[in-house]
Order: C-alpha cells, then sequence, then structure tokens
C-alpha cells in the first residue's frame, strides 16, 4: 500500500469547509459566507484529480 498523499486529503477537506460556510450562511446570512463557500469550492474542485488518483491507486493495490 502506497503512502498517503496529503495532496489527495486535502478537497475532502476544503469541500467540507464549503458546505459548511454554506450552512452558516442559511443560519447567519451574511455574504462573506457566500464567498468563504464559493472559495473552498473552487479550491476542493483544484485537488479534486489528486484525490482521484489516491483513491484509484488505493483499490488498485486492494485489488492485487
Amino acid at each position: 500500500m502506497t503512502q498517503l498523499s496529503i495532496r489527495g486529503v486535502i478537497a475532502p477537506v476544503f469541500i467540507a469547509l464549503a458546505i459548511g460556510a454554506a450552512v452558516l450562511d442559511l443560519r447567519l446570512d451574511r455574504p462573506v459566507f457566500v464567498w468563504l463557500s464559493l472559495l473552498f469550492s473552487v479550491a476542493g474542485l483544484v485537488f479534486a484529480r489528486d484525490t482521484r488518483s489516491l483513491l484509484a491507486n488505493t483499490f488498485k493495490d486492494s485489488d492485487g
């Protein structure tokens, strides 16, 4: 099994932060949370390729 890549874990963290900011925006109705959720979503999409590679390598290692 390969060592866990930090870049592969970053995307899910950013997506979770985006969801958290969106929930806070619904509760507090502040424009800063809209921008934070958009920023975190874009950052999550940037690192999504690394997460996909990490998951593909993990499942490939477990199959064979």
